[in-house]
């Protein structure tokens, strides 16, 4: 095409628009809005998407598992027999490699509080290599993180809320005043435990929004407290102190040992651990925030605990000092992880035992 025959058309065109001034801006207007709000919402699912996946590495597991291949192919049915012993000398290996990693026993189990009882699942943990390893720890509504040696817990937030441990931030009114207030052994705590709460804000039930039958004349012993939010961290772990004083944070988990005998057929040991909830968990991953408990590791071994005798389910890999803002990149792969790996064994004379494997963090979040 000619450049004049060109111009003329693109002459024509522009007065075409000219005629139509009120069609031409609507049809503008509409196509701009359109691609915009395109533009939003695929930026916005993207951010998501990459923040889920960021969450899952840093707040779950890392960016690889090591495990054994026969726990791997029923993963899902968390097989406590099909542990392996002999980790530390894998997690030392993989500190000279430059791999942080955090061993894990991974079991289900009920637990029990005086006010309460959930079906959770258990996380026994390194507290040291848990803490350097993932970022959940850093996030305790109340509390502290478990230490080692002690059958100390830390739970969901939702555990805590089922079973009535930690401090509740909305309490009703019988509640603070038999268990809360109740808990405070003399009349100086008891002012104390008074003063950090409040009114709870008013319901929205009360004023019509998503109402329902009988809301707006709510019974006065339904009557909501609120845990006030400007209260100091002191003030919160002496308010901690005086709750768990009066046995609130005392729980026992009763769960079920599986144990594989030598001729390959399980059997199952009943099994209950006394134990005191020591924090909660409010991280911005919900998964750490569900009916979910971490315990020391240490504190499973003899006759007790789980009879683990060293065992654990998985080690835990992330590549030291990796930025969390970032997804786990090609040194982090389990490709990468387990020549790294293989290599420092074989520095020292010896191979990765055959029966274990490593798997990436797409294999358990796809």
């Amino acid at each position: 095409m000619k450049a004049s025959a060109f111009r003329d058309i693109a002459g024509m065109a522009l007065r075409n628009l000219g005629r139509h001034r009120v069609k031409t801006i609507i049809t503008t207007a509409a196509v701009a809005i359109s691609a915009a709000l395109y533009i939003f919402m695929d930026g916005w699912i993207l951010g998501m998407n990459l923040e889920s996946r960021r969450n899952i590495v840093a707040y779950e597991m890392g960016a690889a598992k090591l495990q054994s291949r026969a726990y791997y192919e029923i993963k899902d049915e968390l097989p406590m027999y099909e542990g392996f012993q002999g980790w530390e000398p894998l997690a030392a290996v993989l500190a000279e490699a430059g791999y942080d990693s955090a061993p894990r026993f991974v079991f289900t189990g009920t637990l029990y509080s005086r006010a309460g009882t959930a079906p959770l699942f258990f996380n026994a943990v390194d507290p040291e290599d848990e803490v350097r390893l993932l970022r959940y720890p850093g996030y305790l509504e109340a509390g502290r993180f478990p230490r080692s040696g002690a059958p100390e817990l830390a739970v969901g937030t939702r555990a805590a809320e089922k079973l009535r441990v930690g401090i509740p931030s909305r309490p009703t009114r019988p509640e603070f005043e038999e268990e809360i207030l109740g808990a405070a052994a003399s009349e100086e705590d008891r002012a104390f435990v008074r003063s950090l709460y409040g009114p709870a804000p008013a319901d929205p039930e009360a004023k019509g929004l998503f109402s329902t039958p009988g809301a707006a004349a709510r019974a006065p012993e339904e009557e909501k407290l609120a845990l006030k939010d400007d209260i100091s961290p002191e003030e919160r772990d002496r308010l901690w102190g005086i709750l768990a004083a009066s046995g609130r944070m005392d729980v026992r988990i009763s769960t079920v040992i599986d144990i594989k005998d030598p001729s390959g057929s399980v059997r199952h040991v009943n099994q209950l651990i006394d134990a005191v909830v020591v924090g909660v968990v409010n991280s911005p991953n919900p998964k750490t925030n569900g009916n979910v408990a971490y315990i020391p590791l240490d504190a499973l071994q003899d006759e007790a605990g789980l009879m683990l005798e060293g065992a654990v389910t998985e080690l835990l890999i992330r590549k030291a000092g990796a930025d969390d803002a970032r997804l786990p990149g090609a040194d982090e792969s389990p490709e990468a992880i387990r020549a790294a790996l293989e290599r420092s064994l074989a520095a020292r004379g010896s191979d990765l035992p055959g029966e274990l494997g490593i798997w990436g963090w797409p294999d358990y979040a796809q």
